[in-house]
């Protein structure tokens, strides 16, 4: 089990904000409160893969821009 940690932008119907974000591969579940711990599960349904050795989450392009829309 690994995490990284990286800001990323979070848009919702309250405003935006940026939050530290804790990509954890040992979490089954997420939660989003002052910080935010994305789980497996999320990867999963989001096609998010993390690459361990560069800090690096990686993002299905696909899924992405269906995101952007």
């Amino acid at each position: 089990m690994s995490t990284i940690k990286i800001p990323l932008q979070y848009e919702g119907s309250q405003g935006e904000k940026v939050i530290h974000t804790l990509f954890d591969s040992g979490a089954t579940f997420s939660c989003i409160s002052e910080d935010a711990i994305l789980g497996v599960n999320t990867f999963q349904k989001w096609r998010i893969k993390l690459e361990f050795e560069n800090d690096t989450v990686i993002i299905d392009p696909k899924v992405a821009k269906a995101m952007l829309k």
